[in-house]
């Protein structure tokens, strides 16, 4: 930027910074719309007539307008309620006065505190076993009744080509197929396994309540509130639910002014997830999570499906409970280049001492820090700074006071495309910036963990993000597509079912080959077996999946031992978690799908299908096919299938098949059920067997947890 165009920002952002002052110096609507009124700027606008049929709110915003010098075009009133709304949301800066100061501010730059370092952060490595990790699991599991969930779920479909086939309309992100449900659904799902293992081990169903943010981009709150309402919310209480929406804030140019369209409208986007915070406790979210008896909350993406693998989330959860922790983080691995900022260490000197908390720098700021994304060591693919993964734990109480000392964290402005435009985002993340720890010396890193009161988690980056921004162009990266995400989900399961599960499973097919031919096994599974893979391995064990094998098991109900899969096969338990009352909620108990396959052989010409499949929903039936309706079993022993077959068990009955012959019968109880356990040190299976007649099967299931 010139002199010349610095010092004219300069002179609008002073003379915006005194309007802000004297309009804060009074309260009434109408006092402040007199000193609107003294601005020779609306004096002079020779459209009064039109103002006079608004009301008065209506009025301040069309005079803050007036006032910055960005009422433009003859349809200026068709933008009113929507910069209704931006002026509503920074109402503590005086509306759109103080939007677009803030604005020239991260224009103009704010100079880097030479009293700020930037350093490692410490933490926690998740990644390999150890005491503080498994307490930190446990913690998690039994904190569960303690916590809520915040989803921003605003993210627009248009990078990845989802639109509606009828209207043409651009459809959220959130309606993203991906292995066989769309991404908002795999959210509940995940939540309904972590609420489904509490109930397991303590016999009492949670029902977290869980805040959505939601946007005006591309009709996405519309979209969001049809999705759960066409879908009787997904089996939860509509009143667990809460939407609040995001403001669309004016793009800009180069020079701070706002862009319009041909017709004449602002062009507004979404400003950031940094407003998440002030959204949450302006429309009395957190006062609501605290109504609800929590003390705090996870905060998870729509487009990261990988996010719950495994035990990432209840470790996040269990730190941040156990060491009252104020917030967390969960951070891994950061390829280099990739579109993610990076957690770090703000050490800063004040008055002779010593101030530190977490932060994230974006990608974007990287120059502006004088910071080099550059590679771990020569052949790594990862850079020396950790992932920001946008996976946070928050304690209410804590969140309540920041958003009053930082409403707007980390106002940055990326500016893209030809002509360059930005608009002002906010990034949550950095509400961590205000809450540190004050100390007289300087901290050593090993102190800092026990004295922050905020955390890192390090855990494995293809357990912890994968995420879905855009679509795959041919011949280039498969990161931050869905392809790459499913080449990752694909590999932890790999990964299960061989270091947990005992299977023998051919080796992973690199990247390239995964394009170009298709997965090499493809297994998809329903949360709620674990979430956690110690669970998994105890209810599946010892088997071998063949080259191109598929094995979709979308139930938790399993025992399997001596698996052979040469094909496909699936099962699926249409009551997965328990039965549905009148309103549609699913209320968990034993009364639901299970299935038990004891050496049992599966061989057809199902072979994996093409990956776009796997992107649709719902997947399609073929090899062998099971289907459990309601509360039904099936129980397979000795049995080898040769052929493609759908078997469906009916509500109220079992099938055996033993050694290949078939007896379907009524049942009123289950047969069969994993009884769990936990401690810090680890969750523990007991397969209980309820009828004596399969003494056999349940000596058969006994040994195969106990190797």
């Amino acid at each position: 930027m010139d002199e010349h165009k610095s010092a004219e920002l300069k002179k609008r952002l002073e003379d915006l910074m005194r309007l802000e002052a004297s309009l804060k110096k009074v309260q009434s609507l109408e006092d402040k719309e007199r000193i609107l009124n003294g601005l020779i700027a609306v004096k002079n606008f020779s459209s009064n007539k039109i103002l006079g049929s608004l009301s008065l709110e209506e009025r301040l915003v069309a005079k803050s307008c007036i006032a910055i010098g960005e009422w433009r075009g003859n349809k200026f009133l068709e933008n009113l309620p929507y910069l209704k709304l931006v002026h509503d949301f920074f109402r503590s800066w005086e509306g759109l006065i103080g939007y677009q100061r803030i604005t020239l501010e991260a224009l103009l730059g704010v100079k880097i505190d030479p009293h700020k370092h930037l350093l490692e952060a410490p933490g926690l490595d998740i990644v390999q076993d150890s005491p503080e990790l498994s307490s930190a699991i446990f913690e998690g599991i039994i904190s569960q009744q303690l916590t809520a969930e915040m989803w921003p779920v605003g993210g627009a479909g248009d990078r990845l080509g989802l639109v509606d086939e009828v209207s043409g309309e651009p459809l959220p992100a959130a309606l993203l197929d991906f292995c066989g449900y769309n991404l908002l659904e795999g959210l509940v799902r995940d939540l309904f396994a972590r609420e489904w293992l509490y109930f397991k081990i303590h016999g009492k169903q949670l029902t977290t309540p869980v805040g959505l943010m939601t946007s005006l981009e591309k009709n996405n709150h519309a979209h969001i509130v049809g999705l759960f309402e066409g879908s009787s919310f997904y089996g939860r209480p509509k009143e667990s639910l809460q939407c609040f929406m995001q403001p669309l804030v004016p793009v800009i140019d180069m020079e701070g002014h706002w862009q319009y369209d041909e017709k004449g409208h602002v062009k507004m986007k979404p400003g950031g997830h940094g407003v998440i915070w002030k959204l949450a406790f302006d429309h009395h979210i957190l006062e609501w999570f605290k109504d609800s008896g929590r003390k705090a909350f996870i905060v998870r993406q729509i487009n990261n499906p990988v996010a719950a693998t495994d035990y990432g989330l209840l470790a996040l959860l269990g730190y941040g409970i156990a060491h009252h922790k104020k917030i967390g983080f969960l951070s891994c691995e950061r390829v280099v280049g990739a579109a993610e900022g990076m957690n770090l260490l703000i050490e800063k000197e004040v008055q002779g001492q010593y101030e530190y908390a977490l932060s994230n720098v974006e990608y974007t700021e990287f120059p502006r820090y004088n910071l080099k994304d550059s590679p771990r060591s020569e052949n790594s693919p990862y850079s020396i700074y950790p992932s920001n993964t946008n996976i946070l734990f928050a304690s209410i109480e804590a969140i309540e006071e920041a958003v009053q000392k930082l409403p707007l964290p980390g106002p940055l402005l990326n500016f893209k495309g030809t002509p360059l435009a930005a608009r002002l985002e906010t990034m949550m993340q950095n509400i961590a910036d205000v809450i540190s720890v004050v100390n007289p010396t300087r901290l050593e890193a090993s102190e800092l963990e026990e004295k922050l009161p905020s955390y890192i988690l390090y855990g494995e980056r293809r357990k912890t993000i994968s995420v879905t921004k855009n679509t795959y162009v041919a011949g280039k990266s498969i990161k931050e597509t869905p392809l790459g995400a499913l080449y990752d989900y694909f590999a932890n399961m790999q990964e299960l079912f061989r270091k947990h599960c005992g299977f023998l499973v051919p080796p992973l097919s690199p990247v390239e080959e995964f394009v170009d031919k298709g997965a090499i096994t493809a297994i998809i599974m329903h949360p709620a077996l674990g979430p956690l893979w110690d669970i998994i391995g105890q209810k599946i064990q010892k088997g071998a999946l063949h080259k191109q094998a598929e094995l979709i098991l979308d139930i938790e109900a399993v025992s399997i031992h001596t698996l052979v899969v040469k094909g496909s096969l699936m099962i699926q338990a249409v009551k997965p978690l328990g039965q549905t009352n009148e309103q549609g909620h699913i209320l968990f108990s034993e009364k639901r799908g299970r299935a038990s396959l004891q050496n049992v052989t599966v061989s057809n010409n199902a072979l994996v299908r093409p990956l776009a499949e796997y992107l649709k929903r719902p997947l399609a039936k073929r090899g062998l096919s099971i289907t459990l309706e309601g509360f039904s079993e099936i129980d397979i022993s000795d049995t080898i299938f040769e052929e493609e077959e759908e078997i469906i068990v009916p509500h109220g009955y079992r099938l055996l098949i033993q050694k290949g012959l078939r007896t379907l019968e009524p049942i009123t109880e289950p047969s069969w059920q994993w009884n769990y356990t936990a401690s810090n040190k680890g969750v523990f299976l007991n397969y209980e067997n309820r009828f004596p007649q399969q003494k056999a099967l349940s000596q058969n299931a006994q040994r195969s947890i106990s190797h």
